[in-house]
């Protein structure tokens, strides 16, 4: 990444200098909450890290955290915090972590090296996954490879992963800017169940989060109430996910 495009994509509203720290804006209410979900225990690999300020953040919140970025000079422009690292190459080798996390860096990689992408982040994500991936097309400078939410889902659900709602709602709360509020998804490898409140089950639904419906292509059951014994909890609904045979 040019200091062209980072002196060109920088706004006004960030309140720093127009630099690559601009550029990667922090979302502090997503960091408090990721780091809660991760507990301390977690190992993480980031992609598409830019200059670290996720990594630097998220440290001393988990075990491990490796981060990785396909900008030249990305190691001294993140004063050692960030490897290089090119999405687009097949044997790019990354530091296998219990979760992957890549916030609205898909969008810019070419259709054509999306499945060497996707084949990254399942290769290093032993339990799952954290992404925000952009559905904003033309509106966005660079996006190439935008998708809704229910694409994403499928193409993860197709790799054996699971939507998980409850941390999906969490993240996306916890955030301040509006691309990670819609855009957050959580993906396990273990398809995951969990007890919630009536209220909080229809937010999921309207936010397009419920672990019953998965991609367009019903790549995970709809009649999950098969899967849940009625009646146990009171005024609760079980969000569960799990791929067809």
């Amino acid at each position: 990444m040019s200091d062209a495009y980072i002196n060109r994509t920088a706004t006004k509203s960030c309140g720093e200098p127009v630099q690559a720290w601009c550029v990667y804006r922090l979302d502090t209410g997503l960091v408090k909450e990721m780091a809660r979900f991760f507990g301390g225990s977690a190992s993480v690999t980031e992609l598409g890290a830019g200059v670290g300020r996720y990594a630097r953040a998220l440290t001393p919140s988990v075990r491990r955290y490796s981060a990785y970025d396909g900008m030249p000079g990305i190691e001294q422009r993140s004063q050692g915090w960030v490897t290089h690292g090119d999405v687009s190459n097949a044997s790019l080798e990354l530091a296998a972590s219990d979760y992957v996390v890549t916030f609205e860096m898909a969008e810019h990689v070419p259709r054509k090296f999306e499945s060497t992408l996707l084949d990254l982040i399942d290769r290093a994500a032993t339990r799952g996954v954290i992404l925000s991936w952009s559905d904003k097309g033309n509106d966005g400078v660079g996006h190439v490879n935008a998708k809704r939410a229910s694409q994403v889902q499928q193409l993860f659900c197709a790799r054996g992963f699971h939507l998980h709602s409850v941390p999906t709602r969490a993240l996306r709360s916890a955030s301040y800017y509006w691309y990670f509020k819609k855009n957050i998804l959580v993906f396990e490898r273990e398809p995951p169940t969990a007890w919630v409140d009536a209220p909080i089950a229809s937010e999921m639904a309207r936010q397009g989060t419920d672990m019953r419906r998965c991609g367009l292509n019903r790549c995970c059951r709809s009649a999950v109430e098969a899967q849940c014994i009625r009646g146990l909890r009171r005024n609760t609904t079980c969000m569960t996910a799990w791929l067809e045979a």
